[in-house]
């Protein structure tokens, strides 16, 4: 209870316990003013039980001081409350905020029980002045003066105890200052970290930004090499050309074109690869970083809904405390009307009121109490004015948890705009990540040759497969099989059949050839008769004898018992000659090889024929 509203209370307590029947000889009268009492006659009472009443009254301040010291300790505990929600630095800039308000709530409602105990101040002053008024009629009360100086006695220990609470709330309201200091730091410490954080998220949309332009452009130039259009590379220009074949060289020049062009493709779809593992790398980043933002989230919910929960619980004990503040104007209003249940304060009054109790004389010990209840009164003005003080202090913490309040409903719009550009991010992000996925699908199977058919894809096929009517392919088949009246083709048939005597290349290749075994002819000169063979060359085209001719005899049988297969004779640019000399070991004279006879009839039976070989 405030020190002053107490006085009052202690005043009007005092009134009621003096009240009694008056001696009109007497003519006293009691008047108020400045917060203490004039006496401008003596009192007196008659014969009342002046203790018992004081003692009913002192019960009811005691439980208005009971109530009082009630809402204290809930005051007290809202503050621990308030003071275990702020521990956590990462709760502050939430917590502070919804505890400020719970606290200005809290102080809207002491400040609702003040006015209320300064109505019922009012409404004890006009029981006062009806009280007046019956004090003419009131006598000295000499033996009840003891009984109050005890009580004031009482009342002065009580205002110096009120004194040293007030000095605990100034203290405690210090204490709050600073910790909203700290509050206020911690909430602009948040600001520069939201700052820095937008600063990070808005570089962010510019490095997707960037990134979402690379692979647009990567999917046209996919686009482009998949339909084999759009701006030549070269991939798309080799598969061209192998597919029309227009390098227009000669067999080799073509073959080492083709194995440029596919090296060339090759590194470009290692390039491509590379370059999309780079892309699936920094998805993967951004989505982690996505996840870890989607965490801070909910953990701010989850601090969110506690401070909810808390702030629900102070609002209910403020509730229950409002309601034992109406319980008590209620019997307030009882005692002011003399009515409910009887206490011992209205059965005074009505003792007062009916003139049923006794007075005695008690004026000079009154005036003693008098002049103490003044300097008492000089006490409370003391503590009206640290209380104004308090009062000036608590309103500009009141100002400056506002405008606390202001800074965090500023950070929560930052953050919401936050959250909106992290969603569209998200969104972003996903739509990059599905582009990826697509185009790593059409590279997958541009690589396999499989998937939907595109012009790269049945252009390779058909190059692997030899389908198709391209230049390239019809070509080939004709090259294999030997088809077709290309100048590729002609030129080989007619290597392999040696019929272009004008050839360089075939001029330049060795001739070969063999004998007929029905050719040989027998040698007379030697004795036994040896056999020659007369070797055709006139197919060759030769126009000079060539410089390098090898010759051997084939046959099924004998034919390693001979001399003379490999000797050249009469070598012109059409012909040479061989002869050959059968020989035979001949055991009975120790292994001295000597001749023997064969016939043409025989070498031929033997399938004897000379195989050779010229070149220039």
């Amino acid at each position: 209870m405030p020190p002053r509203a107490f006085l009052l209370a202690a005043c009007v307590l005092l009134l009621a316990a003096l009240s009694c029947t008056p001696i009109p000889a007497l003519g006293s009268s009691l008047l108020l003013g400045g917060g203490g009492f004039v006496l401008s006659r003596p009192l007196l009472l008659e014969g009342v039980n002046v203790g018992a009443v004081l003692s009913a009254l002192q019960a009811d301040v005691a439980e208005l001081r009971q109530k009082n010291t009630q809402l204290q300790s809930e005051l007290d505990e809202s503050k621990q409350e308030l003071a275990e929600l702020q521990r956590s630095d990462a709760q502050q800039d939430i917590s502070l905020t919804l505890h400020a308000a719970q606290l200005t709530e809290l102080h809207q409602s002491v400040s609702g029980n003040a006015s209320a105990l300064a109505a019922l101040t009012v409404r004890v002053s006009s029981a006062e002045i009806a009280v007046t008024e019956h004090s003419a009629r009131l006598t000295a009360a000499e033996g009840n003066v003891t009984a109050h100086g005890i009580r004031l006695a009482a009342a002065e220990g009580s205002l110096s105890n009120q004194g040293t609470r007030l000095g605990i709330a100034e203290a405690e309201l210090s204490d709050l200052a600073s910790r909203v200091t700290t509050a206020e730091a911690s909430v602009a410490d948040q600001g520069n970290r939201l700052t820095s954080a937008e600063g990070s998220l808005a570089d962010l949309s510019v490095r997707l930004t960037a990134a979402e332009g690379s692979l647009t452009a990567l999917t046209d130039r996919v686009s482009a090499a998949e339909g084999l259009s759009g701006v030549a590379t070269p991939l798309t220009s080799t598969l061209k050309e192998l597919r029309d074949l227009t390098a227009g060289s000669p067999l080799t020049d073509a073959v080492l074109a083709q194995d440029t062009r596919l090296i060339a493709a090759e590194g470009g779809l290692a390039a491509l690869d590379l370059r999309l593992t780079t892309a699936e790398g920094v998805a993967t980043a951004l989505a982690a970083r996505v996840t870890s933002a989607e965490g801070n989230l909910t953990a701010l919910n989850t601090r969110v809904l506690n401070a909810e929960s808390a702030a629900a619980a102070l609002t209910a004990r403020v509730a229950t405390t409002e309601g034992d503040i109406g319980a008590l104007g209620t019997r307030v209003s009882a005692a002011e009307n003399l009515g409910g249940t009887a206490t011992a304060l209205t059965t005074a009054v009505k003792g007062l009121r009916d003139l049923t109790a006794t007075t005695a004389p008690l004026v000079s010990r009154f005036l003693a109490a008098e002049e103490a209840i003044s300097a008492l009164n000089g006490t409370v003005a003391g503590h009206g004015t640290r209380l104004i003080a308090a009062e000036t202090a608590a309103t500009s913490l009141t100002a400056r948890v506002t405008a606390a309040e202001a800074a965090a409903v500023s950070l929560t719009k930052r953050v919401n705009t936050a959250e909106g550009n992290l969603t569209a991010l998200t969104g972003r992000v996903a739509s990059a990540e599905a582009a990826a996925t697509a185009l790593t699908t059409r590279v997958a199977a541009a690589e396999g040759l499989d998937g939907v058919p595109t012009p790269l894809t049945t252009t390779v096929k058909a190059m692997r497969d030899l389908t198709g009517s391209s230049t390239l392919v019809t070509t080939v088949l004709g090259l294999r099989d030997g088809t077709g009246n290309s100048t590729l083709v002609t030129t080989l048939t007619n290597l392999r059949n040696g019929t272009d005597s004008g050839s360089a290349l075939i001029q330049s290749l060795p001739c070969y050839g063999e004998t007929n075994p029905n050719d040989w002819q027998v040698y007379l000169s030697l004795s036994p008769d040896g056999l020659f063979i007369n070797v055709s060359m006139a197919a060759c085209g030769f126009s000079t004898p060539p410089r390098h001719v090898g010759a051997s005899l084939y046959g099924i049988t004998g034919n390693w018992l001979t001399l003379g297969s490999n000797s050249i004779y009469d070598l012109t640019a059409t012909s040479f000659r061989i002869y050959l000399m059968p020989v035979y070991p001949e055991k009975a004279t120790g292994g001295v090889v000597t001749t023997k006879a064969y016939l043409p009839s025989q070498a031929a039976a033997w399938i004897w024929k000379i195989n050779w070989m010229a070149t220039r």
